[in-house]
């Protein structure tokens, strides 16, 4: 099977899962792949910006941190790209001119950070502490799918309570919004002011 089924699909498909498809795994055939990748990145000019050989060979040779592969998930309206930061990547600043097979491994984003992401574990448990005090600064917003039940069925008291004063449920509306690149237009100035209100300590 791993020595002929594999390499066959390999050869004739690229695999993945999407938005749209669940846990199902698309096939798409390669030269399919090829244009849905290429008119991906071409749509993704405004998020990414290409590096020539000279200027990825002078980034790379001064810092530790290397570089991460990019996903590409296919969904209804386009693609998502994903950043495998999690993954080691194999690369030699002094090869890249010659398109030999890379020989150095350089340690992943997540490794090389992995010491601010333990100062922000911290700070997120602060701030969850902060906002199980009541304080109102965080509105509706939830820290995970956990915390959505609890809301909802305080939500369904209130409503039930409300169907008993007046024998009728109030109007209901519903409203599903995706905001285009959500994280890319947050306002960081506003967020860290933010951040202070909550974090009383220094740091």
């Amino acid at each position: 099977f791993s020595s002929f089924v594999i390499p066959l699909v390999r050869t004739n498909f690229y695999l993945t899962p999407s938005e749209m498809s669940g846990k199902r795994i698309l096939y798409y055939r390669n030269p399919v792949w090829s244009i849905f990748r290429a008119l991906s990145m071409k749509k993704l000019s405004s998020q990414y910006k290409e590096l020539s050989r000279d200027e990825a060979k002078d980034i790379l040779g001064k810092q530790r941190m290397g570089f991460s592969r990019l996903r590409l998930w296919p969904k209804a309206t386009g693609v998502r790209p994903i950043a495998m930061l999690s993954n080691r990547v194999w690369t030699n600043v002094d090869e890249i001119d010659r398109g030999r097979r890379s020989s150095s491994k350089w340690e992943s984003t997540n490794s090389i950070l992995r010491n601010p992401f333990e100062i922000l574990r911290d700070a997120c448990v602060k701030i969850h502490v902060e906002k199980s005090g009541g304080d109102d600064i965080f509105g509706s917003g939830v820290f995970g799918l956990h915390e959505l039940y609890p809301r909802m069925v305080s939500f369904l008291d209130d409503l039930k309570a409300a169907e008993n004063d007046n024998d009728e449920y109030p109007p209901l509306h519903f409203v599903s919004v995706d905001i285009r690149q959500c994280y890319d237009n947050m306002d960081q100035d506003f967020l860290l002011e933010t951040l202070k209100e909550v974090l009383d300590e220094p740091q």
